[in-house]
């Protein structure tokens, strides 16, 4: 079960939830700024609780921004956030989600 501000979930519910068994401690500081909450924006991952998703800066990134650019347009970002934000992205691009089967479901 996971926990949240807004109550207790399945852990198979918390889509994108960083788990730390599966996080090296070198990259779990750095993916600390990123935070997931069922409840708060379907869940998506966010930066540091607020109400920008991973997918914000690695976007504009995308599209050819600079991190200054970036930075200055969104003023309560960091850099530090913009990296976390595309090693949550890499990582997240290594994990492998496998099917459950429906037979172990129901049972």
């Amino acid at each position: 079960m996971v926990t949240t501000s807004e109550g207790r979930y399945p852990e198979r519910m918390v889509a994108g939830l960083i788990r730390c068994r599966a996080v090296p401690s070198s990259v779990m500081e750095v993916l600390d700024r990123i935070t997931c909450d069922p409840a708060v924006m379907g869940g998506r991952p966010r930066i540091r609780g607020m109400r920008v998703t991973v997918g914000t800066p690695i976007g504009l990134r995308a599209s050819g921004r600079t991190s200054e650019e970036i930075l200055e347009g969104y003023p309560y970002l960091e850099l530090e956030d913009l990296r976390a934000a595309l090693s949550y992205a890499a990582w997240r691009t290594q994990e492998t989600d496998l099917p459950l089967p429906w037979e172990s479901c129901s049972k």
